[in-house]
């Protein structure tokens, strides 16, 4: 399956454009190909001679040559026309996957750290000392020092909601799930708007109704910036 934070970039003019008007219908599509291909595997443009020869025929390769959008390497290869004048570097996109991983592990783990803050819903159903009758079963999971067990009441026994300790060992599993739920929904969001032509301000007041988090709202419309393509027109020039 592709990456979900992959894409090219593509000017609506892009099919009235010198170099691609005159391609053929199967070297036009092979040139979108050629595209998306190098985004989704970070290539910088550049595609080796066995992708190059396998994946198009040989009248759309040379088309694509001949209108100067595809140039021959020595290896045998072919580097596409100012690829990243138009489309984001491997570097880029990694440097984006980063931030979003750090943001996502900061935002779960702040979620999980106030889910275990919360008190006990009710109080234990039962006290912390029993009778001696109870004490022989109690015993071998809480030892009792000479003294208690005189009276019967268990040494050092934790609470019995452990969040009354601050921490709450379901809430800290569950802080992968929580992280990635959050990358999934910001990553849907800067998607979603980023086919839209809104501005800033639209992004802040949905993003508001979407997240709960002032934080994750910031975050959304930061990302939704990025994967703007009217910021980069990957039409000034193809010469």
């Amino acid at each position: 399956m592709a990456a979900s934070d992959t894409f090219i970039r593509l000017h609506d003019g892009m099919p009235d454009h010198p170099k691609v008007d005159g391609l053929s219908d199967a070297a036009f599509r092979a040139l979108v190909e050629v595209w998306c291909w190098c985004s989704r595997h970070l290539t910088d443009g550049q595609v080796p001679k066995a992708t190059w020869e396998k994946r198009w025929t040989a009248k759309a390769r040379r088309d694509l040559i001949e209108a100067g959008l595809a140039e021959p390497q020595g290896d045998g290869g072919v580097a596409m026309h100012d690829y990243l004048e138009h489309q984001r570097s491997a570097e880029e996109v990694e440097a984006l996957r980063q931030q979003r991983r750090d943001a996502g592990r900061a935002g779960g783990l702040a979620k999980a750290r106030r889910g275990a803050s919360k008190p006990p819903s009710k109080p234990p159903s039962e006290p912390l000392s029993k009778s001696l009758q109870d004490t022989d079963t109690e015993e071998r999971e809480f030892p009792l020092t000479p003294t208690a067990a005189a009276v019967g009441e268990p040494v050092d026994k934790p609470p019995a909601n452990s969040r009354a300790h601050g921490t709450n060992p379901r809430s800290l599993r569950d802080a992968d799930c929580i992280i990635a739920k959050r990358e999934h929904d910001l990553a849907t969001f800067a998607r979603h708007w980023s086919c839209y032509d809104v501005d800033p301000e639209t992004i802040e007041a949905q993003a508001a109704q979407v997240f709960d988090d002032p934080a994750d709202r910031i975050l959304a419309a930061q990302m939704w910036a990025d994967t703007r393509s009217s910021d980069r027109n990957p039409m000034k020039e193809m010469m």
